[in-house]
């Protein structure tokens, strides 16, 4: 077989899925990064490697500041352990990036690290929830560079630096991200002096609750993290998960070639490793890539090939996943009888309440599109009023307000046009948001306002690669009386109950 994986010849025998990268880690290079803008003036990170002056053994998946700069450079009231001003984001310093080298032509910048996390500073206001939750974060996870390096820059967290960051976790509000958060500290804390701790792990853990929390560009800059800082062998097998859930935080960001890119690593080290479950879930992920480009047939080969694989209880989420993915193919094709009756298998697969609640959205998506707006609406009332998943619950509020314009109900339509124009809405949500939003005004008489909220939404599906909400998320039929084939009427009738409606 032809070997997907390489590793460099230094004593940490870093992976890489390119052979070149492989021959210089470790080798007299160091691994550096520069910031980048698209045609849309996007930042976006771009690494590359540059020879060091002497040789220095890499530790964290090849990238290697050079030890002749132990010596950080410091602003006032900007240094790692102090905490960001207040009404501005942190400016990151020399002390607290990958690549301290100046590039010329730009003496005294340096490319900076956690980038998403100094936008979402930007973007929010000082002082919230939201914010304080940010910068603790971003303070966190300069502990954890800081903490990574030390052997190199001669130089490790100090007390003040845990106190700074134990301050600011204080003022994150109690919940899942201020656990994750002391986790992730007290991981540093407990093993600063040694040579390996369960630093990944916790960084995973608080990646995970910023997913859940629809904060997908901090999710993803999170992961990355954990990518290049991966260093033992109970790092390398994490490698395979970490890639599968980047890649839908970049699929859900509308990054499809970065998501591509980084399941197919994921698919190259899980298949290495002989670790089947996670392979065929970055399968089912580089499928979910074609489907979102448009490339309907190459999704369906691959997640029916998986769908047949995945035999086992070992192997019942990853069938799941397949189902799940398989049914939302086949709504694009508007097969929505097939639709209901995969994605219903799917909800039934799954074990946790999550991946049950977003094929319970999908499902009722189905049902909705075949006709049957009251099954859906109860589905969609369940998820909008009980999931402690953000996303899934502004996806429930969008197609409550869509069902709201096909009924003719312009309070209800009011109501929840309202409550999600208060929420943060990202990349394909505020996508929808824009579609829906126009449909509605467009129905109940304001064809100005259907008109520039057309107009928006047109903007973001080309920013994000959404090439589905120009026609829209969901094709409801016009009949209100639908007759359901006794398949489907049985899935209707278990949705129903789930609701507590009476069929």
């Amino acid at each position: 077989m032809e070997q997907r994986v390489f590793y460099c010849q230094g004593p940490e025998a870093h992976v890489w899925s390119d052979p070149d990268d492989a021959g210089k880690c470790c080798n007299g290079y160091e691994r550096a990064v520069e910031i980048q803008r698209d045609a849309q003036g996007n930042a976006q990170l771009a690494y590359y490697w540059r020879p060091l002056h002497s040789p220095v053994v890499g530790i964290a998946g090849g990238v290697t500041p050079l030890a002749s700069r132990s010596m950080p450079i410091e602003t006032p009231g900007c240094a790692f352990g102090d905490e960001p001003r207040r009404g501005t984001p942190p400016v990151e310093t020399h002390s607290g990036s990958l690549g301290d080298e100046p590039r010329s032509g730009e003496e005294g910048l340096s490319p900076l690290r956690h980038i998403a996390y100094f936008e979402a500073l930007g973007a929010s206001e000082t002082g919230t929830p939201e914010w304080e939750a940010t910068s603790a974060g971003l303070v966190v996870l300069r502990l954890v560079d800081r903490w990574v390096w030390r052997h190199v820059r001669e130089r490790a967290p100090t007390f003040r630096e845990f106190v700074t960051v134990r301050r600011a976790i204080a003022r994150v509000v109690p919940g899942a991200m201020r656990a994750a958060l002391e986790e992730l500290a007290s991981a540093v804390a407990l093993f600063s002096s040694a040579r390996a701790a369960p630093v990944n792990d916790c960084l995973m853990a608080y990646a995970q609750v910023l997913q859940d929390g629809a904060q997908w560009s901090l999710a993803a800059d999170v992961y990355d993290t954990v990518l290049m800082n991966a260093r033992s062998a109970s790092d390398g097998r994490a490698l395979p998960v970490c890639a599968v859930r980047a890649g839908l935080c970049l699929r859900m960001m509308g990054k499809l070639r970065e998501a591509d890119r980084v399941y197919r690593f994921g698919l190259d080290v899980a298949s290495e490793i002989g670790d089947r479950h996670s392979a065929m879930l970055a399968r089912v992920g580089l499928a979910a890539v074609a489907a979102q480009r448009g490339e309907l047939p190459e999704a369906e080969s691959v997640l029916d090939q998986v769908i047949v694989d995945a035999v086992g209880p070992e192997l019942k989420a990853v069938r799941a996943a397949a189902l799940h993915d398989r049914g939302g193919v086949a709504i694009v094709r508007q097969e929505y009888e097939r639709a209901v009756l995969l994605l219903y298998e799917a909800f039934t697969l799954y074990q946790d309440v999550a991946n049950r609640d977003r094929a319970l959205n999908d499902l009722a998506t189905a049902l909705g599109s075949l006709g049957l707006r009251g099954a859906a609406h109860d589905a969609y009332f369940v998820i909008h009023s009980t999931s402690h998943q953000r996303d899934l619950r502004w996806w429930a509020g969008l197609n409550l307000m869509r069902l709201a314009v096909l009924e003719h109900n312009e309070s209800e339509f009011e109501q929840y046009r309202l409550r999600l124009r208060r929420e943060s809405l990202t990349g394909t949500h505020a996508a929808h948001y824009a579609l829906f939003v126009g449909e509605g005004h467009a129905r109940f008489g304001r064809p100005d306002r259907a008109r520039r909220a057309f107009s928006r939404a047109a903007e973001l599906a080309l920013e994000f690669g959404l090439p589905s909400v120009a026609a829209g998320a969901m094709a409801a039929r016009a009949s209100s009386e639908v007759v359901a084939t006794p398949a489907v009427a049985r899935v209707v009738t278990a949705i129903r109950a789930l609701a507590g409606v009476e069929s």
